[in-house]
């Protein structure tokens, strides 16, 4: 208790100074070193003002579309007599044909070719190499619409420099979205793994798989529009395909996610995702080959009713999801990941909002979503992360109580079940000592099992009866219940006031831990059971499952007892409380040693049969009782039978005749004082005997002589 918050407290302290040490160490990364080197911006100038068109007109390029123009401009500028052999032409295109001419002669073309979706492709990034001779030389850039059907197009970001630099600039400019994305990719691969190494998937709280599926769908989409890797590795048309198909196949595995987060996971949610995302993929693609209309041009509208359709498909799930629970009482589950849909959804329409008022536009368009993006899956990852953690917990708890059972299955007698549950549970969590405490009445708890370590010293026989209110604990700060309330304690200390009696032996024996567990039945406290010293976490993982090993022991302690009384009643008189014949057979044949001195009584009881005749039962019953009690007092319990209505036998071990005489004498004195009327006839043999028969023949003849 303390002592584990006190752990826990440590633990969150080197977390938080561990963390404050990376971060500290980052931060000096990227500010104190060339993390943001910019000396690339003395060599690289921009080259976007200042182009003239044919018609005379002076242009920004980054601000025009081809549009403007009728669907093709030409323009030119010279280049700086500054330019050197290290220069190039760098810029970034979208949807257009181009070519570059120095003076009279082309010294670079790009044409689009059709692809999957048209003849657009999207951005793509340009160098065109210089040298010093090209200085002051006249260049002109010539470009066009890529497509019939598509009369946009535009040439942005124009740059003069070593191309080296332009690629550090735009790498440095795209590192944020970049690393974003690439968060995105990488939980979603992760996501996907992990379901993958999940045996048992039908246990899952939620479809994770489809989570990564979408969530990785998604990264692809993002990823072809942050331009990195168009960057790095040159491609150019398979950017363009992946941000036109990923979008709209990522729908399907979502709605699946967040219909299988429901009490119903109706299947109808699934076949009718599955549908639209189907037709929307295919549809567009028909429209793209038949009427050859280019996915430049579409592309915006299916992915608005994309959008749209999956809002309403996951609305409809989770408000169907909540008038289930409602209309049968049970709780809506998973409401921080609703929370995280909420934050994506406004993600989404804050970007929109943004690139609609041209505010987002530019290197950081897309940030946000990506934001909403990763806190929805965090979001989602930590509810699993929850259920993982419970789902081994109790997969540990319930792998320790069933090893437990099994070793208390190997004997069918539950004595034997009780002390190899013992001493399993003490020698899988690395224990010392394992023991049970039973109660005995009179507030006094009895060790009845005891399990200890090798090395380990058993326990001393002063603690061999403990007084449970004093020594353990106070019975009200046990939990009611059947077998609920079990303590554990991490040090001595936590317990010092609650239990003063245990504090002192805990310190005086030098235990550091201890499990306590009751023993408890809806009627009565039984007692408990106890485990000392337990190694490491594994006290946790006992506390885990005290409750349930707590009924076993309960149960096999009932059979147990229910053993004895069915034993104590096949071996003893009802009436009376004396041993029987059985038990007579049973000590003669197996306890009785007849070479050693022994005293035989016989006695019978006067009148019995008179007694219930003209007094009644219950004062014949009386005097059956009392005359087993005087003998018990004298000779014990275990040496006195009833061997007839009205006849007894006992059995003395007086190493000395006159000690034997004398417990007669004093049977006799006994009985007379109850005012029973009963004869006594006994014998002695010095040196034991070796027939039984003759002894107890003699004494019978005796006693039948003494009632004439």
């Amino acid at each position: 208790m303390n002592r584990r918050r006190s752990l826990s407290i440590d633990k969150v302290l080197y977390n938080a100074v561990f963390a404050v040490i990376v971060l500290l160490t980052v931060l000096y990364v990227v500010l104190f070193t060339d993390f943001f080197f910019s000396d690339y911006r003395e060599d690289l100038r921009s080259f976007s003002d200042n182009w003239k068109i044919s018609e005379g007109q002076w242009v920004n390029l980054d601000k025009i579309d081809v549009s403007d123009f009728g669907g093709r401009i030409e323009l030119s500028k010279p280049l700086p007599s500054s330019t050197t052999d290290a220069d190039s032409l760098c810029f970034e295109s979208s949807n257009v044909n181009l070519k570059v001419s120095l003076g009279d002669k082309e010294i670079y073309s790009f044409n689009s070719k059709e692809n999957l979706t048209g003849m657009g492709y999207g951005h793509t990034f340009h160098e065109v190499g210089l040298s010093a001779v090209s200085a002051g030389k006249e260049l002109t850039l010539v470009y066009e619409s890529c497509g019939k059907t598509i009369n946009k197009g535009s040439i942005t970001g124009v740059y003069l420099g070593p191309a080296a630099n332009y690629m550090h600039m735009n790498v440095i400019h795209r590192a944020v979205q970049f690393i974003l994305t690439l968060s995105i990719i990488f939980f979603g691969v992760l996501i996907i793994i992990i379901y993958i190494m999940i045996p048992d998937k039908d246990e899952m709280p939620f479809d994770i798989g489809k989570l990564g599926e979408g969530s990785f769908l998604i990264g692809l989409w993002l990823l072809s529009g942050a331009g990195m890797l168009q960057l790095l590795l040159g491609n150019v048309y398979v950017w363009r395909i992946l941000s036109c198909v990923t979008l709209i196949l990522s729908g399907f595995p979502f709605i699946s996610f967040f219909n299988s987060m429901t009490r119903t996971r109706r299947q109808i949610f699934e076949v009718l995702a599955f549908s639209i995302t189907l037709l929307l993929e295919f549809s567009i693609i028909l429209i793209r080959y038949i009427p050859r209309i280019d996915m430049m041009r579409s592309l915006g509208i299916y992915e608005g009713l994309m959008a749209v359709l999956f809002f309403i498909t996951v609305l409809v799930i989770l408000l169907d999801n909540y008038y289930h629970c409602k209309s049968h009482f049970i709780p809506v589950e998973y409401k921080s990941i609703y929370v995280g849909l909420f934050i994506v959804i406004i993600s989404a329409t804050a970007e929109f909002l943004l690139s609609y008022t041209h505010i987002g536009t530019g290197y950081l368009f897309g940030t946000v979503m990506r934001i909403g993006m990763l806190l929805f899956m965090n979001i989602v990852m930590y509810e699993f992360s929850k259920w993982w953690v419970k789902s081994q917990a109790i997969a540990d708890r319930d792998r320790f109580v069933n090893n437990t059972l099994k070793f208390a299955a190997y004997s069918k007698n539950p004595d034997e079940s009780v002390k190899l549950m013992l001493e399993y549970i003490g020698r899988e969590t690395d224990a010392k000592r394992a023991y049970i405490y039973e109660d005995i009445g009179k507030g006094k708890m009895q060790n009845t099992y005891e399990w200890f370590a090798e090395g380990s010293d058993p326990m001393s026989k002063e603690l061999s009866v403990l007084y449970s209110n004093k020594d353990i604990f106070k019975a009200e700060d046990v939990p009611k219940g059947t077998t609920e309330g079990h303590m554990l304690v991490y040090e001595p200390e936590e317990i010092r006031a609650i239990s003063p009696g245990l504090y002192d032996r805990m310190k005086k024996y030098s235990i550091k831990t201890v499990a306590i567990g009751p023993l408890r039945t809806d009627k009565a406290m039984l007692g408990f059971w106890t485990v000392e010293d337990v190694q490491g976490e594994k006290l946790e993982e006992l506390g885990a499952a005290m409750d349930v090993i707590s009924y076993f022991f309960v149960q096999s302690i009932n059979q147990r007892k229910e053993q004895e009384r069915m034993l104590y009643y096949s071996y003893h008189d009802p009436l009376s409380g004396a041993q029987n014949r059985s038990a007579l057979r049973q000590f003669t044949t197996e306890r009785l040693d007849l070479t050693q001195p022994f005293g035989y009584l016989l006695c019978e009881i006067r009148g019995l049969r008179e007694i219930n005749n003209i007094l009644g039962q219950d004062d014949g019953d009386r005097a059956v009782k009392e005359t087993a009690q005087c003998l018990i007092e004298i000779f014990g319990d275990r040496n006195v039978f009833r061997l007839s209505g009205n006849e007894f036998a006992a059995f003395g071990f007086e190493s000395d005749e006159t000690f034997f005489d004398n417990d007669v004498e004093m049977a006799r004195r006994k009985l007379e004082s109850i005012s029973c009327d009963a004869v006594v006839a006994s014998v002695f043999c010095t040196n034991g005997t070796s027939n039984l028969n003759n002894v107890t023949g003699y004494v019978y003849n005796l006693l039948k002589k003494r009632e004439n």
